[in-house]
C-alpha cells in the first residue's frame, strides 16, 4: 500500500468512484458511486468486519488497513458472493493474520508515520514465521495517536469566535490494537485461525463535543482443501466471531448510547473442475447477529439478525470475450426480544457481465445487476437519540426489502505509454431506505426535540425518519495515467462525478 490515513475511508479517497464519509479523523468509511452505510459490505479477508460503522457515519470502521497487504473494491457479478449489503459494492482488506505458507526464515516488515496537521505519531509491524514444514505463526500491531488537527483560521467560519482558532476541537484519536494467529499447513492445503483486539478513542468535531470510545475482540478461522471431492477443486471454509462495544459520551464525560454487536459469519466454497468450459464456485453464507443500542432510555431493542444465503458465480472465456454471470438467493430474519414485531425476506441477486478486447490493449466491458436487501435493525426499530450525530431517529417496522437495479459499461485501454479507462453506470432504486428530515416549518426550519422527542423550540436534536421512495443513482468516472519511467514513475490524472435524486 503506498497511501495510508487514520481511516479506512480516507485511505481509499481517491480511488474511482470512492469518496470517505469522514467524521473527523477516527471515523471515516467508504462511500462507493454516492452510496454508503449497509449497501457497501466491508471485510476482512472476505468474512463481515461486524461492527456498527454501517449504521452512522460517525462510528469508525474496526479492520485497520496499516497492517493490510492489499485493499480489494469489488463489484458486478462477484458482490453477490457476499449478499444484499453487497448492493453497492464490497471493500476488501486482505492481511496476513492466518498464514497460508511456510516461510523459509522470519520475514515481516515495521512502519512509522507522522503528521504535521495533526501532530500524528503512528506505527505498525507485522512479522512471520513457521516451526518445522508444517506450522506458520503471525503477529502484528498498531498504534496511533493524533491531536486536535489544525486548520487556517476558524473551526467554524460563520462563527469566528466560537472554538479555539487555528484547530478543530475535539478531533484528537488514540487508536490500537494487535493480533496473533497460525496455522497447520500440509500438501492438500492449510487450516488455521488469529485471535485480536482493536481500541479506538475519538471525538466528534461538532458542537456538542461528544467523544466515543470502542472496543473490538475477533476470532477468525480459515482454511483450504484441494480436491475434496470428485468433480471440485478446491473447499474453502471461513468463519469470523466479533465481540463489539462502543460507548457514546457527551461532553460533561457522562455516558450517552451504548452500541453492542455480537456477530458470526461463515462461508463454505467449492471451486468446481470445468464444465463444457464454465469455471466457478458454488457456496452457503450464513450471518448470525445480536445487536442492540441502549442509553438512558433503549434506542433499538436487543435484535437477532439471521442471514442465509446460497450462491453459484460462473465465467468463461471465448477467444477475446469473457462472461461472468451469477445468482443468489438469501433468506433474511429479524427478531427483536422487546415485542412481538419480528420481520422476514426473500431477497434474490442475479448478474450478468462480459468484457471484450476487440484488439490487443483495448477492452469494452458491460454488466447488469439486481440485488435486493432486507432492512437493518437500526432502519426498523430504532427510537430515540443519537447525540453524536445531534439526531432523533424513528425507524419504520414496515419498511420493504431494497432492489437495487444497476448498469455499468467500461471502456479501457490497458497497454502502451498512455493507459486510460472510463466507467458510466446507471442504478435505479426500488424501495430506496433513507432517513428523511421531519416536516419544516414556514421558514424551512425542520422540527428540533429534546432527548425525550418531545418538540423544543430550543431543542438540539434534528427529527429524521425512516422512509422509502424510488432512488437514481448514474455518473461516469474516468483515469488516464502516463507512464514516463516503466515501474519507476507514473503521473495519474483522475475525475468521478455521481447525481443521485
Amino acid at each position: 500500500l503506498y497511501k495510508q490515513e487514520s481511516s479506512l475511508g480516507d485511505t481509499l479517497s481517491g480511488e474511482l468512484g470512492v469518496a470517505s464519509s469522514s467524521f473527523g479523523p477516527g471515523a471515516g468509511r467508504p462511500l462507493i458511486r454516492g452510496l454508503a452505510g449497509p449497501r457497501i459490505q466491508i471485510l476482512e479477508n472476505g468474512i463481515d468486519t461486524l461492527d456498527v460503522s454501517s449504521l452512522s457515519a460517525d462510528h469508525a470502521v474496526t479492520v485497520e488497513s496499516i497492517n493490510a497487504s492489499r485493499i480489494e473494491i469489488l463489484r458486478g457479478p462477484s458482490t453477490l458472493l457476499y449478499g444484499g449489503g453487497a448492493i453497492g459494492g464490497v471493500v476488501n482488506v486482505v492481511t496476513n493474520k492466518i498464514p497460508r505458507r511456510i516461510f523459509k526464515k522470519v520475514t515481516g516488515n515495521f512502519g512509522a508515520r507522522g503528521n504535521t496537521a495533526t501532530e500524528e505519531k503512528s506505527g505498525s509491524f507485522n512479522a512471520n514465521g513457521s516451526i518445522g514444514n508444517h506450522m506458520s505463526l503471525n503477529a502484528s500491531g498498531y498504534r496511533r495517536e493524533t491531536k486536535d488537527y489544525g486548520v487556517p483560521g476558524s473551526q467554524n467560519r460563520n462563527d469566528p469566535d466560537h472554538g479555539k482558532k487555528g484547530t478543530v476541537k475535539n478531533s484528537g484519536t488514540n487508536s490500537g490494537g494487535g493480533s496473533i494467529g497460525g496455522s497447520i499447513i500440509g500438501t492438500r492445503g492449510y487450516i488455521g485461525g488469529s485471535l485480536s483486539r482493536s481500541e479506538s478513542k475519538y471525538g466528534i468535531p461538532s458542537k456538542e463535543a461528544p467523544k466515543i470510545d470502542l472496543v473490538k475482540n475477533r476470532y477468525n478461522i480459515a482454511g483450504e482443501l484441494d480436491r475434496p471431492v470428485v468433480g471440485f477443486e478446491k473447499l474453502k471454509v471461513k468463519m469470523g466471531y466479533s465481540d463489539y462495544r462502543h460507548t457514546e459520551f457527551e461532553n460533561t464525560g457522562e455516558a450517552g448510547s451504548v452500541f453492542n454487536n455480537q456477530g458470526i459469519d461463515s462461508r463454505a466454497e467449492l471451486l468446481h473442475r470445468p464444465v463444457k468450459g464454465w469455471k466457478g464456485v458454488v457456496g452457503i453464507h450464513v450471518k448470525d447477529r445480536d445487536f442492540s443500542a441502549t442509553g438512558e432510555e433503549t434506542i433499538v431493542p436487543k435484535t437477532n439478525s439471521r442471514n442465509t444465503g446460497v450462491f453459484l458465480i460462473e465465467e468463461r472465456h471465448w477467444n477475446n470475450f469473457h462472461l461472468d454471470v451469477g445468482g443468489r438467493y438469501e433468506h433474511a430474519s429479524l427478531d427483536p426480544k422487546a415485542a412481538n414485531n419480528s420481520r422476514k425476506y426473500d431477497l434474490y441477486g442475479i448478474s450478468i457481465g462480459g468484457k471484450w478486447k476487440p484488439i490487443d490493449g483495448y477492452n469494452i466491458g458491460l454488466s447488469g445487476t439486481r440485488g435486493q436487501r432486507a432492512p437493518a435493525a437500526e432502519e426498523l426499530y430504532t427510537h430515540g437519540a443519537h447525540h453524536a450525530t445531534e439526531t432523533f431517529q424513528t425507524g419504520d417496522q414496515t419498511l420493504k426489502k431494497e432492489t437495487s437495479n444497476n448498469l455499468d459499461l467500461s471502456l479501457s485501454k490497458t497497454s502502451g505509454a498512455i493507459k486510460w479507462k472510463t466507467n458510466f453506470f446507471y442504478n435505479y432504486f426500488e424501495n430506496y431506505i433513507y432517513y428523511a428530515n421531519a416536516d419544516t416549518d414556514s421558514n424551512g426550519i425542520a422540527d428540533r426535540v429534546n432527548e425525550e422527542g418531545t418538540l423544543d423550540s430550543d431543542g438540539k436534536l434534528l427529527v429524521q425518519n425512516a422512509a422509502q421512495g424510488g432512488a437514481t443513482f448514474y455518473g461516469a468516472e474516468a483515469e488516464i495515467k502516463f507512464i514516463l519511467k516503466p515501474k519507476v514513475l507514473d503521473l495519474r490524472l483522475f475525475t468521478d462525478y455521481v447525481r443521485a435524486r
